[in-house]
């Protein structure tokens, strides 16, 4: 569970990058994490087997979704704490979207 923030950073902002142009950079940032992720499974999977595997695997994957991140903090001028902690506007909308795509439809049934 603990890798899936930074995959879902990538899944966010990969198409954003697709979008606009940085397909280079996406690729540069899914290679050097597939590396690291390589490497460290040769150094560490012979004497730490399975949770070794695993732990190399989320800390690839953060540090995949935190490369995106920055990359689109830096191309957005986003504060990374407004992109990864709820904003009060995020909350309004949210309760937005529920109350009218789910509490009408229980109203109605």
């Amino acid at each position: 569970m603990v890798g899936v923030l930074g995959m879902v950073l990538y899944k966010m902002i990969y198409s954003f990058n697709i979008a606009n142009g940085y397909r280079f950079t996406s690729l540069l940032f899914l290679g050097i994490s597939a590396i690291i992720n390589v490497v460290s499974n040769l150094l560490f999977i012979p004497k730490g087997g399975i949770i070794a595997a695993a732990w190399c695997s989320v800390i690839s994957y953060l540090l995949c979704g935190l490369c995106f991140a920055a990359f689109f903090c830096k191309k957005t001028n986003i504060h990374i704490y407004k992109l990864l902690v709820p904003q009060r506007e995020d909350l309004v909308m949210l309760k937005g979207f529920l109350e009218r795509n789910l509490l009408h439809k229980t109203k109605g049934e």
